[in-house]
C-alpha cells in the first residue's frame, strides 16, 4: 500500500514535470493524477494483452505517467476553479 501511495505520487509528480507550464496542485492533487494514470495504463495493457511484457521491462510506469500528463490539464481547471470561488466569496464580505 505504502509502495502505491510513493508510486502514484512519483507518477503525478513527473507528469506535472513533463507538461509546461505553472500548476496549483498539491500532493493530493498529484497522488489524484498518479493514481488515475496508473489505472489508464493498467486498463489499456490489460486490453492489449501486453501486461506481462510490460511489467518485465517497466514500460507500464511510462504509460502511467504518459496517461498522466493529459490529467493534469483538467485537475489544474478544477483547483484552479476552487480557488477563483473561493477568493471570490471572501472578496464579497
Amino acid at each position: 500500500m505504502i509502495t502505491l501511495f510513493w508510486t502514484a505520487l512519483a507518477v503525478g509528480a513527473l507528469a506535472c514535470l513533463i507538461r509546461p507550464g505553472k500548476q496549483r496542485l498539491g500532493l493530493l492533487g498529484m497522488f489524484g493524477i498518479g493514481l488515475c494514470g496508473m489505472l489508464l495504463a493498467d486498463f489499456v495493457l490489460i486490453l492489449t494483452g501486453l501486461t506481462e511484457v510490460a511489467e518485465r521491462y517497466r514500460i507500464d510506469l511510462l504509460l502511467a505517467v504518459l496517461a498522466a500528463v493529459p490529467l493534469t490539464g483538467p485537475a489544474e481547471l478544477m483547483t484552479h476553479r476552487r480557488h477563483f470561488m473561493l477568493n471570490s466569496t471572501q472578496s464579497r464580505r
